[in-house]
């Protein structure tokens, strides 16, 4: 086995974890919001996610590698939007809902993103910046539209699965490259040394845009089945 195949080998990835938790564990809590009172199952997130993931690839023509700006709130929908770019086959770069429209801007150019999903609050923010937005109204249609079946897509641990900006405190926002595996390796981490296990519940305060919430405690849900 050479050094890549080895690295291959390490981790998973994110999606995967997800298909496989829908398979064994369906109808157990994944995710729940409280002000919203909505809550979704590992199954109902995992066939949303689908039905997002087909939507980009054929409406929206997806292609392997390419980024994806997510700029939504701590929302069922932010969650959703992850997962379907993994499942494409798609980059994600989650974008602060507080950041202006000059930095959302920055970090849409500096990404290359081809695209962008976006709750319909922020489409002041968002409008002339990119040329193809999907706005959260339009999902209701999309699950009924396009199939809930996983996607057969050839996706590898070392592909990039995120692409993650700094505040821009001390200069402009900076891209943080991580691959499947990167992430993986760090929520297993936090798992371990938290001693955290399977159904146990985890409260998320932050924005699920920062690194800690997205990489620690939403990936983290994923691994122990």
């Amino acid at each position: 086995m050479n050094d890549k195949e080895e690295k291959e080998n390490m981790g998973e990835v994110l999606h995967k974890m997800l298909e496989r938790n829908a398979r064994k564990d369906s109808r157990s809590l994944a995710v729940r919001f409280p002000a919203e009172d909505i809550s979704l199952n590992w199954d109902e997130l995992n066939r949303r996610a689908n039905s997002l993931a087909h939507f980009l690839r054929e409406e929206k023509q997806l292609k392997k590698g390419s980024r994806v700006a997510v700029f939504i709130p701590n929302r069922p929908e932010f969650v959703i939007g992850v997962f379907a770019v993994w499942k494409a086959g798609g980059v994600v770069i989650p974008i602060n809902v507080k950041f202006t429209k000059a930095e959302v801007e920055h970090i849409l150019q500096d990404s290359s993103a081809s695209l962008v999903l976006a709750d319909d609050a922020l489409s002041g923010r968002i409008e002339g910046l990119a040329a193809g937005i999907v706005m959260t109204g339009e999902w209701s249609n999309i699950y009924s539209q396009f199939t809930e079946n996983n996607l057969e897509l050839e996706i590898s641990t070392l592909d990039l699965a995120e692409l993650l900006y700094t505040s821009g405190t001390t200069g402009k926002p900076k891209g943080v490259m991580l691959t499947h595996n990167a992430v993986h390796s760090v929520a297993s981490m936090f798992s371990y040394e938290m001693d955290i296990r399977f159904r146990d519940k985890v409260l998320h305060l932050m924005p699920l845009t920062h690194s800690a919430p997205l990489n620690l405690l939403l990936v983290l849900s994923l691994i122990h089945i």
